[in-house]
């Protein structure tokens, strides 16, 4: 299929008015050198310009799916809606990855779509399954990203890729080469449909109809002043001067030193370097400060980018709307439950509660044959010392400063040791009687099983000699 009709289809209600980006490695006379960046153009110069990258073959280059008003790829900035596309990375997973793209799609995921792909592309590693539906507003994003991640949920055994959920998506051109492994990039398959994006809503969880309703009746609770009273103001200000970022930073680098040792960080290492930047310039920070904090967290990675990579493949928009929740930041950085147990900040709150019930049980753990904890029976040897020191006709001030307490502590004591006499009379000194044979059978076990091994070990010795 021609690239032109390619493209066209896909922007095929793009006003002339509106751009459409490239990102590429574009030469710059000035610097005479090449960097890497978006260039955007109206659509009549968006396909001539990426039939001529495809005609040279050019490396690394991809196009915007959406269409923007002005020169920014931003989402604030978006203005037509276009199309859908799944990233598959089966490459990644160990039972699919000798396949090729062709046998990956034709076995294993056309079979499981839903819906009939407009488009499927081989990316030179991995796929892209593209379906393009007639022009839908801009109005219409929140509808947008919610289809997305669940046709992208839909397809994650096979590799679709969860950060790749963006209404400023960007895909491989198909022509072009990628350089990861000097593969080009092919269209394998394409087919007639005429979608609209009310027909993907039947991958929701919720119909139109149900979500108009419920609409309707939080309007009426508002109206009859039945609704909660409204959540205070969000002071962004307060916000910015508190220590997320440190704590998130920290976090990144345990996550990055966990994946060195795995072999794990190629992947996630643009998003983390973005991440942090981003981050740093949402709190204030300037450019070079928050490429600092990048720079640091790109030295401790095994196979690092480099400085140009981190600058420019990494860099954020000049504007940073909102900061990260830690929820989007696990998901996107698929930071698994082992992983979160050695974090501290990016936890899911399912992960801190059976972390924090982990730790109550560890408090209140039983030291075996006595049924109490190690602070209960800490408690226990003071108060048998103080019945010890009492019975001798020691004062309490007298016992107090042997045992380095206050009186009043010495005082609760025998009204505790008074109350529950029974305790300190017989049942502990049984329990300790049995500990003690325990102990004692434990160790005559230990010293019979060494001098059996010692004894093993040297008819081994002799009977090879003999073999000899």
């Amino acid at each position: 299929m021609e690239l032109s009709k390619f493209l066209a289809t896909i922007h095929h209600d793009t006003d002339i008015k509106c751009h459409a980006s490239l990102l590429g490695n574009w030469f710059d006379p000035n610097r005479c050198e090449s960097i890497f960046n978006d260039k955007y153009f109206n659509i009549d110069e968006f396909i001539d310009t990426a039939g001529n990258l495809s005609d040279i073959k050019m490396d690394d280059v991809y196009f915007s799916l959406n269409s923007f008003r002005k020169r920014h790829r931003t989402e604030s900035d978006v203005w037509h809606l276009n199309a859908f596309a799944i990233d598959y990375d089966f490459y990644k997973l160990k039972e699919y990855k000798n396949l090729s793209p062709d046998e990956m799609y034709i076995k294993h995921i056309q079979s499981s779509l839903k819906y009939e792909p407009t488009f499927v592309i081989d990316s030179g590693r991995g796929l892209y399954v593209i379906y393009v539906f007639k022009h839908c507003s801009r109005v219409r994003k929140k509808l947008y990203k919610e289809i997305y991640k669940r046709l992208i949920k839909s397809q994650e055994q096979f590799g679709a890729d969860q950060k790749a959920t963006l209404v400023t998506q960007v895909i491989r051109l198909p022509g072009t080469i990628n350089s990861r492994n000097m593969k080009l990039v092919e269209i394998i398959e394409s087919n007639e449909t005429n979608y609209d994006i009310l027909d993907f809503t039947g991958i929701l969880p919720f119909s139109i109809s149900e979500v108009n309703k419920y609409k309707a009746e939080e309007k009426t609770k508002r109206a009859e002043g039945k609704r909660d009273i409204p959540k205070e103001k969000h002071n962004k200000e307060s916000q910015k001067e508190c220590t997320y970022f440190d704590d998130v930073y920290q976090d990144l680098k345990k996550l990055v030193k966990i994946r060195n040792e795995k072999n794990e960080v190629e992947g996630y290492r643009e998003y983390m370097l973005f991440l942090v930047q981003y981050m740093g310039r949402y709190y204030k920070k300037s450019p070079a400060e928050a490429l600092s904090y990048a720079s640091k967290l790109n030295g401790m990675l095994k196979r690092p980018m480099t400085d140009k990579e981190v600058q420019t493949q990494c860099k954020p928009s000049k504007i940073c709307r909102g900061v990260m929740s830690i929820k989007t930041i696990i998901r996107k950085l698929e930071i698994t439950t082992e992983e979160q147990k050695h974090l501290d900040t990016l936890v899911t709150d399912e992960m801190k509660y059976e972390l924090q019930k982990q730790k109550k049980v560890a408090r209140r753990r039983k030291i075996k044959y006595l049924n109490r904890t190690e602070k209960e029976y800490q408690v226990f040897l003071r108060r048998d010392m103080v019945i010890k020191l009492k019975r001798k006709g020691w004062m309490n001030s007298k016992i107090a400063a042997e045992l380095k307490t206050s009186k009043q502590l010495v005082a609760c004591d025998l009204k505790y040791i008074k109350d529950n006499a029974y305790e300190f009379i017989k049942k502990i000194e049984d329990i300790m009687k049995e500990l003690y044979a325990f102990i004692n059978i434990d160790n005559f076990t230990r010293y019979v099983t060494q001098e059996f091994n010692k004894v093993l070990t040297k008819w081994l010795e002799i009977s090879e000699e003999r073999l000899e």
